[in-house]
């Protein structure tokens, strides 16, 4: 066999032989779901797999049916969309049992829950490893997609970052070192961000999920905008520094790395942002200002005294063949590439 093809080849080999449906209205990658007409109204579609290569930890099945749920969700809610209807494909591990499987369920219906939707079936079947692929609808008057950004605008996300972090550590490193850690924070649950959504389309250019990390959201927001941007003091999980400290290891690489929490980014023009931080505040909502798009070539983190330039940061985890080599660049470039 030839060399295996990245995910970026595979996406594009698709978007090229596959034709393109007359209802969709965002092109492929400028929204987070795809938004298609239907009728007088917007439809929104995602769907996303994850396997055990995403490090979500499966000790807890209702935890890990929750956070497959709510992963699969976060995209509607990028959009400030409303869930309608979810389904699924789900190859069990072989290994689960009968009360595993149930408590998964409940795990992703408590997500459903929450939404106030419920699920219109799917496809089921076991294998020697799981994998579940969550697909979800949803609807919005006026959606809003990862375009609209500006220079100036201000740069808000919800929650703290460091949990999809912390899901792969309890993977990466030995039980060992992190024990500490699994004591305090045993219940790692996603966020499922229906009213902050709400808010954020009322007021945002553009919005994006975490999936992949906050750097990888970021420079995806800066690159469909022409943009680059200027970042500081860093909303960080407790456990995440707790976490960081313990692996010795600079609380920066929660940012950069690529489990991402499935928190909101998004950008705030300044004339509407008096205005957002009001209506946050009457709707009891806490969101934070993490900095503002500036001009293209500019894009630097601060924190603690210490600047780096994002320009120079190129590494991607798909481009190494092991994990620990992609932990080890990452690591290396934070240790030796700040300045004060």
């Amino acid at each position: 066999m030839k060399n295996c093809l990245g995910e970026k080849e595979l996406i594009d080999i698709f978007l090229t032989e596959l034709p393109v449906s007359p209802y969709m209205q965002n092109k492929f990658f400028e929204s987070d779901a795809e938004v298609l007409t239907c009728g007088t109204g917007k439809l929104l579609f995602t769907t996303d797999e994850f396997s055990d290569e995403d490090l979500f930890r499966t000790d807890n099945p209702f935890r890990l049916g929750y956070n497959l749920a709510a992963a699969t969700i976060s995209d509607i809610l990028a959009v400030s969309g409303i869930p309608y209807s979810y389904a699924h494909a789900i190859k069990a591990c072989s290994s689960w049992d009968r009360e595993y499987v149930t408590q998964l369920a409940q795990g992703i219906g408590a997500v459903l829950k929450i939404c106030g939707i419920g699920s219109i079936g799917g496809d089921m079947g076991m294998a020697s490893h799981w994998s579940y692929t969550g697909t979800c609808l949803g609807f919005s008057p006026n959606p809003i997609s990862r375009k609209g950004a500006t220079e100036r605008d201000h740069i808000y996300m919800t929650g703290a970052i460091g949990a999809g972090n912390i899901e792969a550590a309890f993977s990466l490193y030995d039980r060992e070192q992190i024990v500490q850690l699994e004591s305090q924070f045993a219940e790692n649950y996603f966020p499922v961000r229906i009213k902050e959504s709400k808010l954020i389309g009322q007021w945002a250019s553009c919005c994006i999920d975490t999936s992949d990390g906050v750097l990888n959201a970021l420079n995806t927001l800066a690159e469909l905008n022409g943009l680059g941007y200027k970042v500081e003091n860093l909303p960080y999980l407790p456990e995440s520094k707790l976490l960081c400290r313990l692996l010795k290891v600079p609380k920066e690489a929660l940012f950069i790395g690529e489990c991402g929490e499935y928190e909101l980014l998004f950008a705030v023009p300044p004339e509407n942002n008096k205005a957002f931080l009001k209506a946050a505040h009457a709707n009891d909502l806490t969101f934070t200002l993490i900095g503002e798009f500036t001009k293209a070539e500019t894009r630097t983190l601060t924190d603690d005294g210490k600047v780096w330039n994002l320009e120079r940061y190129s590494i991607s985890a798909r481009d190494y063949s092991s994990k620990q080599e992609y932990l080890d660049k990452l690591l290396d470039f934070l240790r030796n590439e700040s300045y004060n």
